[in-house]
């Protein structure tokens, strides 16, 4: 049977005292007698409490009284309101607070109280506190969490790995290494009641992505053919790229095909689930280039033979890697720099190149070219044969299979003429002209083949002839003047009526205009060392080899000073004149470097070793050979004093014969008639083509005029009518005995035209004022 009392006690007879025990029954006790056997002398000992302690249990709670065998053993739950007897352990099940004590009767003595001991039994279940301020997710910054209670006197643990370590709860708490945290939380009350976990909150905490890889493709690379690449990250990311170095940017979600030719710059980049973004991935910088390379360029050499080494360069496209090949395309090599090629051989050179694509260029147009150094033979049978102003060579050919032709060089170097003169094969003969007269040419022909390569040359000499008309030119210190060739065993016409005819048998020279004051005074100055030319030698002068004592130095013009150093000299005797052209003999050996020296013409001694260098102003005509009237001139055999037998080179005075030969020629076969000025192309009668070639009375002014103021005659000399006239070696042959004159030719500016013409022989005493060297 069942008894209800203040607190729930559960009764059970003693027989099943056992059982109860292990059944831990709430409170349990039995009524019992206690039976005294003697009578105490004073109150008897507390009892003693065990099994329980002050606190707050969650539990049953069960005690036990010991004390006297023979007491009453009496306990209060409520601090002593109520008392029962006891006689098993008492369990204490109820939600509730005791305040337990005990006491013992014997005898009608009562002992003392025991201390009370306070029992909270609080079994009531408890909820899962709040969790606030994140959920679960990816974050990419710090997550900060607070847990809520439900009442009082309640504590509050969490974990953050899922159960696995509890913390104590007091303040907010923040995630911030980058992990994964399982966020649960519980509480617990003071008689150990715990609530169940809060629902799992899993939060990652990941603030760093790494950059993503970019695979399948090559930086600097270029590519013949599309080209994959594919971009790897973490994942779920979202995964970017781009082509354009960033400009702009596509989502990445397989690979990535590129087909179009053009230059990519190819980065990456991903944002994670956390929202952190990447760096981009270095640039990778490809290129597809599809295209066929041009053929590459060869410079430097073409098609032919030589007999050098040749070189050659080949350009292409930029980091190309070009080929050549020197055998037509049986081999090719790399080219990295000019290729030279040195040995004798025949090349076919061609090119290709290779791009960085890949792709092969078609090969460039061929160049043959034979490298030969080995020289022909000389030719063979090489003659000269000397003319006019020219040599013509003849010769036999080299046998030599690839020969080309024949090179010829002379010297010394004949001005206006080109060298080398170069003659093809086939042809044996060559000329050369417009040679200096009388110089002796040393010719030199050489054999080339088609390489270039020449042989060492076969020589001859020859001694060129001089032609009519050819002219010569002297440089002096102080005036350059030239001179004309007339060549000997000329036959012509003379007098005015053409009715007689005259032979010049030695090749001469005469000179391209009258002897101008400008050379005249600079052969006198040095000759006589009158600087000032007063006739005289003065303190300050040094006197030369050379005198003139007739107190006159010869003019220009008339002597005023409106007349230039370029008019003819005049006021000159023919005594003057003669011995000038010693004195200009020896100026040229002075001053003609290592040009061979010429000869004086006049001497006083049969010898020929005492050049005349005086003239004096006498008018008694001497006849004694050496004198300044008759001189000795330079011949083979001493002592001679006829112009026919000189054989000196230097300057002189010409004959008669000899200036009216070169007065005449046209061309070797006709002649200019008598009574018609030098050059003219008309009688003396006809005024305008007299006067294209004269100063005469009719168009003079009675002036005298520069040199060259006309045209020249057909030999190329000027004034050889008219202006002033010229003196001639000559006696006259008519009037020498009667009058001691000299002849003089060409008429002057103050002649009338009958005595300009050519076939006219004038006479002069030593006063006659004109020469003509």
């Amino acid at each position: 049977m069942k008894y209800r009392m203040k607190h729930k006690i559960k009764l059970i007879p003693m027989i099943t005292l056992a059982v109860a025990l292990l059944l831990s029954a709430c409170e349990i006790n039995t009524e019992k007698s206690n039976s005294q056997s003697s009578t105490p002398s004073g109150p008897p000992d507390t009892p003693v409490i065990t099994g329980i302690a002050n606190g707050i249990y969650n539990t049953d709670q069960t005690f036990i009284l010991t004390g006297n065998n023979t007491a009453l053993i009496e306990y209060t739950l409520d601090g002593g309101s109520t008392w029962k007897t006891y006689t098993v352990p008492v369990t204490i099940c109820e939600n509730g607070t005791y305040n337990i004590s005990a006491r013992q009767t014997i005898g009608g003595l009562t002992s003392a109280v025991t201390v009370t001991i306070q029992v909270n039994i609080n079994k009531s279940s408890l909820i899962a506190p709040s969790i606030d301020g994140i959920s679960s997710g990816f974050f990419n910054i710090n997550q900060t969490f607070t847990l809520s209670k439900t009442g009082s006197g309640i504590n509050l643990e969490y974990s953050v790995d899922g159960g696995g370590k509890w913390f104590s709860y007091s303040n907010a708490v923040t995630l911030s290494d980058e992990k994964t945290y399982t966020v649960i939380a519980r509480q617990f009350d003071g008689s150990g009641n715990t609530s169940s976990y809060t629902t799992p909150i899993n939060v990652t905490i990941d603030k760093t992505v790494a950059v993503p890889v970019i695979s399948g493709i090559t930086n600097g690379a270029y590519y013949s053919e599309s080209r994959t690449f594919t971009v790897m990250g973490e994942n779920g990311a979202n995964i970017m790229y781009s082509l354009n170095g960033g400009a702009t940017w596509s989502s990445y979600t397989e690979s990535v095909i590129i087909t179009n030719d053009g230059q990519y710059t190819i980065t990456a980049k991903q944002t994670d689930i956390a929202g952190n973004i990447s760096q981009n991935t270095q640039t990778i910088i490809i290129t597809i280039d599809r295209s066929i390379p041009d053929a590459p360029v060869i410079t430097g050499i073409s098609g032919g033979v030589f007999s050098s080494n040749q070189t050659f360069t080949v350009a292409g496209e930029t980091n190309a890697q070009l080929m050549y090949t020197l055998n037509g395309g049986s081999s090719w090599m790399n080219y990295s720099s000019a290729v030279i090629l040195t040995g004798e051989n025949t090349y076919s050179i061609a090119a290709k190149q290779i791009d960085l694509a890949g792709n092969v260029s078609a090969v460039s147009a061929s160049v043959t070219l034979t490298i030969d150094k080995t020289a022909p033979e000389n030719v063979t049978s090489l003659i000269a044969i000397a003319g006019e102003g020219k040599v013509t060579l003849t010769w036999n050919e080299p046998s030599n299979s690839d020969f080309k032709k024949v090179h010829i060089s002379f010297s010394p170097v004949a001005s206006g003429v080109n060298q080398p003169i170069e003659v093809s094969k086939g042809t044996t003969t060559a000329q050369i002209t417009s040679l200096l007269a009388s110089q002796t040419y040393n010719f030199t022909v050489k054999s080339i083949d088609e390489a270039g390569n020449k042989s060492t040359g076969s020589q001859v000499n020859a001694a060129v002839l001089i032609g009519t008309g050819t002219k010569g030119q002297y440089s002096l210190p102080g005036y350059t003047f030239s001179m004309v060739y007339v060549k000997g065993g000329l036959t012509f016409p003379v007098k005015t009526d053409n009715s007689g005819t005259g032979t010049v048998t030695k090749g001469y020279w005469i000179g391209e205009t009258e002897v101008s004051y400008a050379l005249w005074s600079t052969v006198y100055k040095w000759a006589t060392g009158d600087i000032n030319m007063n006739g005289g030698i003065d303190a300050y002068e040094t006197k030369g080899a050379y005198t003139m004592d007739m107190n006159r130095t010869g003019m220009k013009g008339d002597g005023s000073g409106d007349y230039s150093i370029e008019h003819p000299v005049t006021d000159v005797n023919w005594r003057e004149a003669m011995m000038w052209c010693n004195a200009l003999t020896e100026y040229y050996n002075a001053n003609n470097g290592s040009a061979p020296d010429l000869e004086c013409v006049y001497y006083s001694d049969s010898n020929y070793n005492n050049p005349i260098r005086k003239a004096t102003y006498s008018t008694t005509v001497s006849t004694t050979s050496g004198s300044q009237d008759k001189p000795y001139i330079k011949a083979s055999a001493v002592g001679n004093v006829d112009m026919a037998n000189c054989i000196a080179n230097g300057f002189r005075l010409p004959s008669g014969l000899e200036w009216e030969c070169a007065a005449r020629y046209i061309d070797g076969q006709t002649w200019t008639y008598g009574t018609w000025a030098s050059g003219s192309t008309g009688s003396y009668t006809d005024s305008i083509a007299t006067q294209m070639v004269s100063w005469y009375v009719d168009n003079s002014g009675y002036d005298i005029k520069e040199v060259k103021g006309k045209n020249a005659n057909f030999l190329g000399l000027y004034d050889m009518s008219g202006n002033v006239a010229e003196w001639c070696f000559d006696w006259h042959p008519y009037l020498a005995a009667s009058y001691n004159t000299r002849m003089t030719r060409g008429g002057a500016y103050i002649s009338n035209a009958t005595s300009l013409g050519v076939g006219v022989d004038n006479l002069g005493d030593y006063e006659v004022d004109r020469m003509e060297v």
